[in-house]
């Protein structure tokens, strides 16, 4: 008998300890002097007469003591990784329609690299190119244990004013065969599209405000030149006044961490919290240059220590984990795993309007990540880009063979770590969730 090599321990109190496991879907707390006497055999067999019985049986029976060998326990774990893959291989597929890949803005940080906007801007969908991806979403979601009914609209920007015809067009014909949309847009030109902001057509977007107007203007730069803060302030009362969902992402750096209290204390003052379907939330802004140290970018671990500080009244983009630990603990079900980190590795459908598909709207415009091709009806599917994206999930990822997070967190996000893996730093989120939990009084 041996302790796991899967436990996740995180102090929450002078006495208490929140214990995860990286398979078994056990969250526990337990008394300090559990938790140490656990430490203390960590490279070690676990006598017999090391806790009382009762102790021993529950631990045992959560997974914490184990009978398996190190290398039992990492084989046990690849093998659930592959089955987890395998199930949402064949049960989940996602839909996102670039409309176009030209933008009226030009922010700074932008991963859609100027190359791919002025090579690939000028041209967005068409009608001809709407309905040969509707037939391929037709025929993916046929082979599918649970078709998609959502389409996400996406750019460049996919809601500017000149492709008006052309939304209307893509919406109506969903909403025909029973589809519901939402879109990643700046809202900037969102007025002109307020007819199709309804539960029924496109039902939440997301817009991205980077902090109040001075520091917003600054990274959120129209290509005109022109301020862009109020006009989007505008607009999300259009959409809130309409009934739909309004997701706002800020862009979180070193620089603008600051007005997010300033930015929320204004959306609360118009009153756009009040109608319950504002939601705020803080993503780290990533440093797409890894070529370049850049001290202007919060780590992970960072940037959970300081949402920490103001107790995460402004959101943080931990990928689920503080919401996966609060269920299992208010529910008593088990912690759900998984394989993959996204939908680009089991199921992600990008459509472009030169009828290229893509797995990752992070990745568009970019040949080498190509993985079919839709004109005529069908899909001819590049085999080679796809299973390097299908198979990019914790079992072949060699920086998680071993990690006793690695079903929690899914291996992080492929389209950043194909050429260098970037770690998500789950034990940090995990960490910040449990202590978060313990101090909301949830796990008491």
């Amino acid at each position: 008998m041996r302790l796991s090599s899967y436990i996740i321990p995180t102090k929450v109190d002078n006495d208490k300890y929140l214990l995860v496991h990286g398979y078994t879907g056990a969250v526990d707390l337990v008394d300090s002097a559990v938790a140490e006497c656990l430490s203390v055999y960590a490279n070690v067999d676990v006598p017999e007469a090391a806790f009382d019985e009762n102790i021993k049986t529950t631990l045992m029976s959560r997974g914490y003591l184990t009978e398996k060998s190190i290398q039992e326990e990492y084989d046990y774990v690849s093998r659930m990784a592959d089955l987890l893959h395998r199930k949402s291989m064949l049960s989940f597929a996602g839909f996102t329609f670039v409309v176009t890949y030209d933008c009226n803005f030009r922010c700074p940080y932008c991963f859609e690299r100027e190359s791919v906007c002025s090579r690939l801007g000028g041209r967005s969908m068409t009608r001809e190119v709407v309905d040969a991806a509707y037939k391929a979403i037709d025929a993916v979601n046929k082979s599918r244990l649970r078709p998609s009914r959502y389409i996400t609209l996406f750019g460049g920007e996919p809601l500017l004013k000149e492709n008006l015809a052309i939304v209307e067009y893509i919406v109506g014909k969903g909403v025909e065969q029973g589809f519901k949309f939402r879109a990643i847009t700046n809202s900037y030109d969102l007025n002109y599209f307020a007819h199709l902001l309804s539960n029924d057509k496109i039902n939440s977007v997301q817009t991205t405000i980077d902090g109040m107007a001075e520091m917003h203007n600054s990274k959120r730069v129209h290509r005109d030149g022109v301020p862009t803060f109020y006009r989007i302030i505008e607009n999300m009362k259009i959409a809130l006044d309409k009934g739909i969902e309004v997701g706002v992402r800020f862009n979180t750096d070193k620089s603008n961490f600051q007005e997010m209290v300033a930015l929320k204390q204004y959306l609360n003052e118009l009153g756009y919290a009040d109608t319950g379907r504002l939601v705020f939330d803080s993503a780290r802004l990533i440093n797409h240059e890894d070529n370049k140290l850049d001290e202007s970018f919060f780590t992970q671990k960072e940037f959970v220590k300081e949402h920490a500080k103001n107790k995460f009244e402004y959101g943080c983009k931990d990928f689920g984990t503080y919401s996966k630990l609060y269920k299992a603990i208010s529910t008593g079900k088990p912690l759900p795993y998984k394989a993959s980190f996204c939908g680009a590795q089991h199921g992600s459908l990008v459509f472009d309007p030169f009828y290229r598909i893509y797995p990752c709207w992070e990745v568009i415009g970019e040949k080498e990540h190509e993985t079919g091709y839709y004109k005529d009806g069908a899909i001819v599917w590049n085999e080679e880009n796809l299973s390097r994206w299908n198979n990019s999930f914790v079992s072949n990822i060699p920086e998680c063979q071993g990690c006793k997070c690695a079903l929690l967190c899914g291996g992080g996000c492929p389209a950043h770590s194909f050429n260098r893996h970037h770690c998500t730093c789950m034990a940090d989120l995990i960490h910040a969730a449990a202590q978060r939990l313990y101090k909301n009084e949830i796990l008491k």
